[in-house]
C-alpha cells in the first residue's frame, strides 16, 4: 500500500475488531454478562479498551509518521465512530 492513511485505516480497524474481541472474552470471563448490576463495571470495561485504543493509535500515528491534522482526525473519527456504533450495539446508552 503506498498510501499510509489508508495502512493507517486498515489496521486502526483490525486493532479494533481484536479489542473487541478481547473485550468480549475479558466480559465473559468476568462474568459481567451474567447480571445486570454488573453493568457499570462492564461500562467501565469498555471505556478501558477505548482509551487503550487510543494509546495504541498514537503510536501508530508515530510509526506510520501521519502524526499530522489529518491524520489524527482521521483516526478519531475512525475509532470514534467504530466504538459509537458498539456501544449502541451493547445498549450503554440506556
Amino acid at each position: 500500500m503506498k498510501n499510509p492513511l489508508i495502512k493507517l485505516v486498515l489496521l486502526n480497524v483490525l486493532i479494533g475488531i481484536i479489542l473487541l474481541i478481547a473485550f468480549y472474552l475479558s466480559a465473559f470471563l468476568s462474568g459481567y454478562g451474567s447480571n445486570v448490576s454488573h453493568l457499570p463495571e462492564e461500562k467501565r470495561l469498555f471505556i478501558g479498551f477505548v482509551i487503550f485504543h487510543f494509546i495504541v493509535n498514537v503510536f501508530l500515528l508515530y510509526r506510520l509518521k501521519q502524526f499530522n491534522w489529518i491524520g489524527i482526525s482521521v483516526s478519531i473519527l475512525l475509532i470514534a465512530i467504530f466504538y459509537f456504533v458498539e456501544a449502541w450495539q451493547f445498549e450503554y446508552f440506556k
